[in-house]
């Protein structure tokens, strides 16, 4: 096994609480990691002049049915964009299957970036667990849970932006996202 993927799977097991016989399970049947997607949106790609959540279209993929058909395959998502320089209440959302992953928010001038990257692992027929952060500037949040996706259908992954303040269009923009499968 190689030395990062080795470092991978010990803060997914301390993350996710589990034992190292379980750990061992993590890395999978053995393949690599392989890009699935990853763009780096050039035009307008942020929420809407709303204050209702908006997909960010340009920052969406889905991932095969059945891409996730063993215990241990996981999903490693990145997205990162930025944030209007506004006291606004802004938010950027990784879903997947339409559930939130992870959110990240800024409300003051000075938070203009934000990233969140979030690993989506397999533990079960039907049953995932995710454990993931997100950062706007300093400002950083962790969030795991679990989730009850049928994996054996199609994935959507969406980026959402939402300024609950201002009906301010491109004030939450996606400028990147990367979607990375490890059996």
């Amino acid at each position: 096994m190689e030395r990062g993927c080795g470092r991978i799977n010990i803060w997914l097991a301390a993350i996710l609480a589990i034992t190292p016989a379980s750990a061992q399970v993590m890395s999978g049947a053995g393949g690599g990691v392989s890009t699935l997607f990853a763009a780096a949106p050039t035009s307008s790609n942020g929420n809407g002049a709303d204050t209702t959540e908006d997909t960010i279209a340009a920052c969406g993929y889905t991932v095969s049915a059945a891409q996730l058909a063993s215990i241990g395959d996981r999903l490693h998502i990145v997205a990162a964009g930025n944030f209007a320089a506004s006291t606004d209440n802004k938010t950027a959302r990784i879903k997947l299957g339409g559930v939130t992953q992870v959110s990240v928010s800024g409300t003051t001038a000075g938070q203009t970036s934000w990233r969140s990257d979030t690993y989506f692992v397999k533990n079960g027929s039907n049953t995932q667990v995710n454990a993931g952060f997100g950062a706007a500037n300093a400002n950083i949040t962790n969030t795991t849970s679990t989730g009850a996706l049928t994996d054996t259908n199609t994935i959507a992954i969406t980026v959402t932006g939402q300024n609950a303040t201002t009906a301010t269009a491109n004030s939450i923009t996606c400028t990147l996202i990367l979607v990375e499968f490890t059996p």
